[in-house]
Order: C-alpha cells, then structure tokens, then sequence
C-alpha cells in the first residue's frame, strides 16, 4: 500500500485527534511506501520509522502537448488566488509587466484544464510560484513545474527550488528566479527575446517527454514493489 502526499511541508501534523494526530505523521509507519514531493520530508518519515519515497509529480501527455495557437499572451499565471499570489501579482502590474492570472480568486476566474492548457500555449512565458501556503519561500514541487513544460508551449518560469535542479537543466529547460527583482529582470528579457525562450520551452517539453511523464512514476512505484520487472 503507496500513500501518495505531495504537500507534506505543510501538511505533516495535524490537530490531536484523540488517539493519533491527523495528517501524515502518525500514519507514515503503516505503509509500504510514502511518496512525497519533497526530499527534505524523506528524514521526517524516517524519524517515525516510515519507509519514503522522494519522487515528483508527473504529466499526461494526452492531456498537457503543444497545440497550434498564436502567442497572443506575455504572461500568464494559473493557479489560486492565496498567500503572496496576489502580491507577486501586483508587483508585475505595478511596472508595466502585462500578467493574466486565471484561477479561484482572480478577475478572470477557474478555467477548465482544455483552457489552462490553451493559455499554456499561448503565453509567451507562463508563470510560476513555488510557494506553498503563506510562505514566499517555502517552496515545494507542484504539478505545473512538469504540465507546463511538457505542453512546449511559453518558457516557464518559476521560483528557484534545489529539487528542481535534480528534474531539469535550470536556465536550458526551464528558468528560474530567487527574487521578485530577479523575476521581473528575467521576465523582460525573455519578452524580448522570444526565439530563446522558445529553445527552452522545446527543450523542456522533450526533457518531459522523456523523464517525466505519470508512466514513468508508476513503473518506478511498483519496480520497487516488485510487481513488475525492474528497469
């Protein structure tokens, strides 16, 4: 039996609950396996003799690929309106920087996953931010570091996280930033350079293609398990 948490950072204890806390510290021990998103967790688990997984998310590559659009968006950002989103967003506006935010909490609003994937492809530079919770550093891996990519569509951009690292070629395959400075600094460069964010969009889709698609989580999942051949 696998648990799969990807938001463990902030989701490991919970409130007392009577005869065990709630959220992932008390049920870490009885699994075969505990995958989570983050390899700093990986210690947490063993400290409550759990057995974990360091392993990201992935992507579908029927859902998330390139589609034939114009590039008629800068920049785009998908994803809730929380924590420092609304900052983030503001400061891009504050100068100059023409940003469409989609998502629960923003003008524009939630859009289905064919449209986010639509915007993808049509941005020129699609956004993220790594934080998680009401942190602008505690970062985590998320689904998007891969959807977008694997789309090859804009270049993405998002917060600089050491996880990252060990996925793609930062600044290659996908571009990162440590600092809002750093992020409007990359943001206007790459807006007027469109032919190498292009590059790095191609090269992060192939990358995708490659390494991280949801087939290749699940093959490593049960070769570890032994239920199919090792490869």
């Amino acid at each position: 039996v696998v648990n799969m948490c990807l938001d463990d950072k902030h989701s490991w204890q919970g409130l007392w609950l009577g005869e065990q806390y709630g959220l992932q510290i008390d049920i870490s021990r009885v699994f075969d396996l505990s995958w989570t998103s983050s390899r700093v967790t990986t210690e947490w688990y063993l400290a409550e003799n759990g057995m974990p997984l360091y392993m990201p998310e992935g992507f579908d590559i029927h859902t998330f690929k390139p589609l034939t659009l114009k590039n008629d968006m800068d920049i785009s950002f998908v994803g809730s309106a929380y924590g420092c989103r609304p900052s983030i967003i503001r400061f891009l506006k504050a100068r100059g920087i023409s940003i469409h935010a989609f998502g629960h909490g923003w003008k524009d609003g939630s859009i289905p996953t064919e449209m986010q994937v639509e915007v993808y492809n049509r941005s020129k530079i699609n956004l993220g931010i790594g934080a998680i919770g009401y942190s602008e550093f505690l970062t985590n891996l998320k689904g998007r570091d891969f959807e977008i990519p694997g789309c090859g569509g804009g270049m993405y951009l998002t917060s600089f996280n050491p996880d990252l690292a060990l996925h793609f070629h930062i600044g290659k395959e996908i571009v990162c930033y440590r600092s809002r400075d750093e992020m409007l600094e990359l943001i206007r460069y790459y807006l007027t350079h469109a032919d190498e964010a292009q590059e790095i969009a191609k090269a992060g889709r192939d990358r995708c293609l490659r390494e991280h698609r949801w087939l290749h989580r699940y093959i490593r999942i049960l070769s570890i398990l032994g239920i199919v051949e090792n490869r």
